[in-house]
């Protein structure tokens, strides 16, 4: 004879069974006990045993109870794997008073399925702008502006456009109302787009920048730029007539008449061909190419003179 065992491929399932006496005197305490088995082949978790009685009784004994809630009482199982049980052991008291004939309860168990729940973010496309330019500026002075893109979202943004408006204070090889677009800007990226102009009169300017891209709002920003002409002169004092191979000094006074400083001056000396053997204050560059002697000025204050020198020999007999 051959026995075939059968394999429970189920869910959980729950059963509940009471034990209670036949019957019970006047006044007497009814015990009671409820027994879950879980009788599927998967576990059954967070299982909850709720119970229900007759009204004239109150529990007394139920070891670990919930609150009450809406007239029940509730027991936490946990997890019965499958085939296990468990045993809850409660205990009835009579109200004095009662006039009851008969003693009802139930129970039932219940357990939560297994389940996952994820939450996916609906990321807004979002641009950020900002732009840095110098305060003020001379005239017939180049002058940069960066302008910075931002995308702080999480996923990149496509055909960016940028369109940016220039005051009549300064010039651009193309015009003064200029459009651009950037293919893409990658999530989280910053694109740093720089914007070379030139001073053309003084005043008071606005750069105005709007970049936008579909599913964005567009983004606007402004940033003033004070131009001013700069107001500097220079005298020289030095030898005009020199011996041949006789040593000599001259002098150039740079001064800044203007109401605001200056800064980034250039001050610059074509020498004669004859003119050798140099030296020179304030260490200037020397481009022997052209005889040319440089001078760097970092800023010139307003009313500020700076003196620098140079020194040379002249070798020739002609008018240098």
């Amino acid at each position: 004879m051959t026995t075939v065992g059968v394999l429970n491929t189920g869910p959980a399932m729950l059963s509940v069974k009471q034990q209670l006496p036949d019957t019970i005197s006047p006044g007497q305490p009814v015990s009671a006990s409820v027994t879950v088995t879980n009788t599927g082949a998967k576990p059954a978790e967070q299982v909850t045993l709720t119970g229900t009685w007759s009204s004239g009784y109150e529990l007394v004994e139920a070891g670990q109870v919930a609150a009450p809630a809406s007239g029940k009482r509730a027991w936490g199982l946990g997890t019965l794997q499958a085939g296990e049980t468990r045993t809850v052991e409660v205990k009835f008291q009579p109200q004095t008073g009662t006039t009851a004939t008969e003693f009802r309860c139930g129970f039932d168990a219940t357990f939560s399925s297994a389940s996952d729940s994820k939450t996916v973010k609906v990321s807004k496309p979002e641009l950020q702008l900002s732009i840095e330019a110098p305060a003020t500026a001379f005239v017939g002075q180049p002058v940069q502006a960066l302008l910075k893109i931002k995308n702080p979202s999480g996923l990149p943004i496509k055909q960016v456009t940028i369109r940016t408006l220039l005051s009549d204070v300064v010039s651009h090889p193309k015009g003064s109302d200029l459009e651009n677009e950037l293919a893409s800007i990658a999530a989280g990226a910053t694109e740093i787009i720089p914007l070379n102009m030139t001073v053309t009169k003084g005043g008071e300017g606005r750069l105005r920048v709007r970049i936008g891209a579909q599913g964005c709002e567009s983004v606007e920003q402004e940033v003033k730029l004070v131009t001013m002409e700069a107001r500097m002169t220079v005298a020289m004092g030095g030898p005009k007539t020199l011996y041949q191979n006789w040593p000599a000094t001259y002098e150039a006074v740079i001064e800044n008449q203007g109401d605001q400083a200056i800064r980034n001056v250039s001050y610059e000396v074509k020498l004669p061909t004859g003119f050798s053997d140099l030296r020179a204050s304030d260490g200037p560059g020397y481009d022997a190419a052209s005889h040319r002697i440089v001078w760097k000025i970092d800023q010139l204050k307003p009313g500020e003179k700076k003196t620098i020198l140079w020194f040379g020999f002249g070798k020739q007999t002609e008018d240098l």
